[in-house]
């Protein structure tokens, strides 16, 4: 029992290794391809598996299946696809004359280099084409072509990414001086020399000198009563003689002392006295 499971599992291994694409299908399959027309351009269709619309430039068509293999002896590179393939749609690729007569492979590449699908052909007959009966299944030779009616160039474009332009910073606006204001010297104001003003000197009040009033002795009578007593009349204060002396002599020092600064003061300050003539008597 265990040996026949083995042989079962490696007889399903030895099918998956011949025939990967028609038991994992892709995304996008060469559905047709015709290598020799009798007259126009050859040509190949692909088919969408999915339900989902294909982005075709993800893909790349060649004739071998050597990717980065390009410029055989007439000077062929890969194909470039464009357009957006609908879900379970068709379309063809005009392909010139492309593929070999004495046999070739048509590859679909994705952009990443692996490959999607591929078919290997020895023998060709004119104006009949290589096909998969029904779309997307086995592969069928000598089939009267059945092209798609929609052309790859005709679909959707692949949108092409929108970049955003970078402003670019206009000129900067340099100010542009005005003229500048002149000052116009303002002449010298006479500064008034302030006056020292003497201070008064106080005068100092005479002081009255006060005569003792005597005292009233009462009198007694001959029968030893005091009848009453005697007033005696209240002297006048009167000035002291010569008090006005030292006052005199003292207003008189004081104004000496300040004749004698005022004379240093001017002396002093008798430059700015002559400056302050001149601009009062220009």
């Amino acid at each position: 029992m265990k040996r026949r499971s083995a042989i079962i599992g490696f007889f399903i291994l030895f099918i998956l290794f011949l025939f990967p694409s028609d038991i994992f299908a892709a995304d996008v399959v060469i559905n047709e391809f015709l290598p020799k027309p009798s007259s126009g351009s050859e040509w190949v269709e692909f088919y969408n598996t999915t339900v989902s619309l294909v982005d075709l430039s993800n893909y790349f068509f060649d004739d071998d299946t050597d990717f980065n293999l390009d410029g055989d002896s007439l000077g062929r590179d890969k194909i470039s696809l464009s357009g957006m393939l609908p879900g379970q749609g068709t379309c063809y690729w005009e392909l010139g004359t492309f593929l070999n007569n004495d046999g070739d492979t048509p590859t679909l590449f994705k952009a990443n280099g692996t490959i999607e699908d591929s078919y290997p052909y020895k023998t060709v007959t004119t104006d009949k084409s290589y096909s998969r009966v029904p779309d997307g299944e086995s592969w069928q030779s000598d089939q009267t072509p059945t092209k798609s009616s929609i052309k790859c160039l005709d679909l959707v474009p692949t949108p092409t990414p929108t970049t955003t332009p970078t402003p670019t910073p206009g000129p900067t606006a340099t100010p542009t001086p005005g003229p500048t204001a002149t000052s116009t010297p303002v002449p010298p104001t006479a500064t008034a020399i302030p006056t020292k003003t003497p201070t008064p000197t106080k005068t100092p009040t005479p002081v009255p000198t006060l005569t003792p009033t005597p005292e009233m002795s009462p009198a007694a009578t001959p029968s030893g009563e005091i009848l009453g007593t005697e007033s005696s009349p209240v002297p006048e204060i009167e000035p002291q003689k010569g008090s006005i002396k030292p006052v005199i002599i003292s207003l008189l020092f004081v104004s000496i002392g300040l004749a004698l600064l005022a004379f240093v003061w001017v002396w002093k300050h008798r430059d700015v006295m002559k400056a302050h003539t001149s601009n009062i008597n220009p």
